[in-house]
């Protein structure tokens, strides 16, 4: 593992460098990702043959985008974007292999490396600065939104990213109705999803215990993977959630999704977010949020009021003590021990090896 943070685009786009884990972390996903979607479209758009630098500038920019992405969702900073597109602008000819995008990616270099000497000589609080730092973020912003735009005109010929043989490409997969799609809404029960599984934004400790932390809550872990394994802790989990008075059910898959989706002719912009499941506390929201899926899931509530997180051998049920000892059937303490106690015998067993955790 490497000590030294810095990074830049480079990494991710060429596959090599001594930093990439920090973008594979950021991002979530590899230049691969990104190569084959560019190869699918052009596939369905009959452009097979197109030529090898128009592919490799497309796949550049996707991974550019990826990393304002990441900086608008918070996970890279805005130097740290300015010294990967920085390096990145002096490895392409200053864009000249981007077309009309050239443009808005020099006028984005200009503005970050301007942002870059400023913060060498800044001496200003931070509330201060960040005041100062909003004219940037909005021309930035808006230069990510132009750029967006030209890469999926020049992948598809549409600005929305509409294939134009749709016939050709693969069938869209069934939707849950109770899929959050509105961007705002998504983006905002992520950022609740990650406060709950990091706490980074508030301690130098990770994890759940470290918004439980800060929230006053009680946190216990206990046996089984995924909420439903244990039908007499999912009927008491329904009943505290009752009483708790929150007004749905939040799922959040803890595998985030694909950045890029070509799906039933139409390239979707994910972004990186968490799939979200807004749920009713009844019998089909209830046995919806428990059905098969791919991904282990945080369930909580839109106002973030407790927490229940699976995991590969564990769960963990936190939020106010009375909302947890009533899910555990049993006093924080003596749920304690008796998962305690499950972890020992674990420990002791020959054919298993003691969990991690």
């Amino acid at each position: 593992m490497p000590t030294d943070r810095t990074f830049s685009v480079l990494d991710v786009l060429t596959r090599s460098g001594a930093q990439r884990d920090r973008f594979i972390t950021a991002l979530d996903a590899t230049v691969d990702t990104d190569a084959a979607l560019v190869s699918d479209v052009l596939r369905v758009t009959g452009r097979v043959g197109a030529a090898l630098a128009v592919r490799t500038t497309l796949v550049e920019l996707c991974a550019l985008l990826r990393a304002l992405d990441a900086w608008e969702a918070g996970t890279i900073t805005l130097a740290e974007l300015g010294r990967g597109i920085d390096a990145h602008a002096a490895r392409t000819d200053d864009f000249e292999r981007f077309g009309s995008a050239r443009v808005d990616l020099r006028t984005l270099v200009e503005l970050l490396v301007r942002a870059r000497d400023r913060a060498r000589n800044d001496t200003l609080a931070p509330d201060v600065r960040a005041a100062a730092e909003r004219p940037l973020r909005a021309q930035v912003a808006f230069l990510h939104a132009s750029l967006r735009t030209w890469l999926l005109e020049e992948l598809t010929g549409a600005a929305d990213g509409a294939l134009a043989s749709p016939a050709a490409s693969p069938e869209p997969a069934p939707t849950d109705p109770a899929e959050v799609d509105d961007t705002e809404r998504a983006r905002a029960f992520n950022a609740l999803a990650e406060e709950l599984l990091t706490g980074t934004a508030y301690f130098d400790f990770r994890g759940l215990v470290a918004a439980a932390w800060r929230r006053g809550w009680s946190a216990v872990p206990r046996d089984g993977e995924r909420l439903g394994e244990d039908g007499a802790e999912l009927g008491r989990f329904v009943a505290a959630l009752r009483d708790l008075e929150v007004d749905g059910l939040v799922q959040v898959d803890l595998a985030p999704r694909a950045r890029w989706q070509l799906t039933g002719g139409r390239i979707v912009l994910a972004d990186g977010l968490r799939r979200i499941a807004l749920r009713a506390l009844d019998a089909d929201g209830v046995a919806a949020a428990i059905a098969e899926r791919p991904a282990h899931a945080l369930f909580t509530s839109p106002g973030g009021d407790f927490a229940y997180l699976e995991g590969d051998e564990h769960h963990v049920v936190a939020g106010p003590r009375a909302f947890v000892e009533a899910v555990c059937g049993a006093s924080t303490g003596e749920a304690l021990a008796a998962f305690r106690e499950y972890v020992e015998a674990r420990a002791g067993s020959a054919d298993d090896d003691p969990p991690r955790h």
